[in-house]
């Protein structure tokens, strides 16, 4: 069965209040989200991952040598410590990550992301760029970088209330 909505444009009338905008925008943020969950589910499976070890990767290597306490990294990739210690441990076995003692916490691992980790990324990132790029090709050039600037904002505004938050 197709999650695909086609055509099912979410209209905003001009005179659309705040609360309509908003709607309109949860309506089509998780038509999105989903969406691209779906396809990029499918492309991290092409090299072997699923999308918690794709995050579990990505967070290790924003940490300052790729490497960071395991606790951390959960809270990164919004995982508990039971399921990180799975993930953690399937991506060893597969030689992405790899767990060290941690000198200043005989109670907490360290993972470090391997060489491999790193190019393993690499591969999924330029994968989901030509990917990208192809949906852009199909967007008016002018669109495009109205597209960005509004999608810029928006993760701003966003982090910004997340930071507020926390």
């Amino acid at each position: 069965m197709s999650l695909v909505r086609e055509n099912q444009d979410i209209p905003v009338p001009e005179e659309a209040t705040l609360l309509e905008h908003a709607e309109a925008l949860d309506k089509l943020a998780e038509r999105l989200l989903m969406a691209e969950q779906r396809v990029f589910a499918q492309e991290v499976a092409q090299h072997g991952l699923t999308i918690p070890q794709f995050a579990t990767l990505a967070a290790v290597e924003t940490f300052p040598e790729g490497r960071e306490r395991m606790g951390r990294v959960a809270e990164l990739a919004h995982q508990c410590s039971a399921t990180m210690t799975g993930i953690v441990d399937r991506l060893e076995a597969m030689g992405l990550l790899r767990r060290e003692d941690n000198p200043e916490d005989r109670r907490s691992v360290i993972v470090v992301l391997t060489d491999a980790g790193r190019q393993k990324l690499a591969a999924v990132r330029e994968q989901r760029r030509r990917r990208l790029a192809r949906i852009l090709s199909l967007i008016d050039p002018q669109v495009r970088v109205q597209v960005y600037q509004v999608l810029l904002q928006y993760t701003q505004a966003l982090e910004q209330l997340a930071s507020e938050q926390a």
